[in-house]
């Protein structure tokens, strides 16, 4: 678990935990990615653990900032249980230049607000209506990019056919994302939103150089465009929210209860905050672009790890397997 400090207004000497902050600027952030490209990211922790007597925790500095890693359930527990209080969440200074926020807001007063607005969205029970459209979506992918696409395939000599794994599920998690959120099942249109996606995950981890060509401009320049195209959707959708209450009903909760579309950019045009106000569209655009950046990455990563350990260990892959075959016969029956 990682642990970001930045530096406050007044220093105050304190104890350190062991370790090195490695070289000027860059700190160890090398051979964390190093270790990371290999597949191994765990083995960055393992060996500063094993070099300071299986410390708890230990510092370091990665991309530019200094940190804490903490290695135990202890840590963990500690780290969830002082949120705002002696720890908050933040961003590195790269982050916060890519994201670049024009609205400077209180970010835990706006997070407490936000998850008010996202508790219905995120229950079981509305879980439970979006298994369609995942189901639909999933099969869509399979059929399209799994079985018949030329471009994400290779072919060797003897004709064995290599798949792609990861470029397709970030498509997948993407196409996925759109649809739940935005409600767009056009492919034309992820593929147009997926663009300047692909160049903000890469940003990232680049080196903070904004200039002309470098990839940090490249992202800093396709955020701007993505929360424009998302700011367009967000106003058109407000217009057909309104003409279809003008339409249906005077009652506004009736009206906005049966309106079609069940992805969150819908519901978040419905909601308000407890005193009354409604989301602004700067806001709303914010957030689902929070949102689909982090469904580009994160997800896509868990599904390549299933998919690399169920090719590597064929007895795991096999298990899963006569697993979901058991449950798909229970469900025919």
């Amino acid at each position: 678990m990682l642990i970001l400090g930045s530096g406050t207004e007044h220093e105050v000497a304190v104890e350190l935990p062991p370790g090195s902050t490695g070289w000027p600027i860059i700190g160890e952030t090398l051979e964390y990615l190093r270790t990371a490209k290999q597949g191994v990211p765990e083995k960055f922790i393992v060996d500063r653990r094993n070099k300071h007597s299986s410390c708890k925790v230990f510092k370091t500095s990665l991309l530019r900032e200094s940190m804490a890693v903490m290695c135990t359930a202890a840590g963990n527990k500690f780290l969830f249980s002082n949120e705002n209080k002696l720890v908050k969440s933040w961003w590195p200074a790269n982050f916060e230049k890519i994201f670049a926020n024009s609205e400077k807001t209180d970010t835990t007063q706006e997070s407490i607000r936000l998850r008010k607005v996202l508790s219905p969205f995120l229950k079981p029970d509305a879980l439970h209506r979006y298994i369609g459209v995942m189901d639909e979506v999933t099969k869509q992918h399979l059929d399209v990019y799994w079985s018949f696409s030329l471009f994400d395939y290779e072919k060797e000599d003897d004709e064995i056919v290599i798949i792609k794994v990861h470029p397709l599920a970030k498509k997948y998690t993407f196409t996925l994302a759109c649809r739940l959120f935005l409600n767009i099942d056009d492919p034309k249109l992820v593929a147009k939103l997926e663009e300047p996606i692909r160049h903000i995950s890469s940003g990232f981890i680049s080196l903070p150089l904004d200039f002309p060509g470098t990839k940090f401009n490249r992202a800093i320049r396709a955020s701007k465009q993505i929360k424009k195209e998302i700011e367009k959707m967000i106003k058109q959708r407000r217009i057909d929210l309104h003409l279809h209450l003008l339409e249906t009903s005077s009652d506004h909760e009736v009206a906005a209860a049966a309106f079609d579309h069940q992805d969150l950019l819908s519901r978040l045009l419905m909601e308000t905050y407890s005193d009354g106000e409604e989301m602004k569209e700067s806001d709303i655009a914010n957030k689902l672009y929070g949102f689909i950046v982090g469904a580009y990455d994160n997800i896509s990563t868990t599904l390549v790890s299933i998919v690399m350990h169920q090719s590597q260990l064929p007895h795991f892959y096999d298990t899963v397997l006569k697993e979901q075959m058991e449950i798909a016969e229970s469900k025919a029956e």
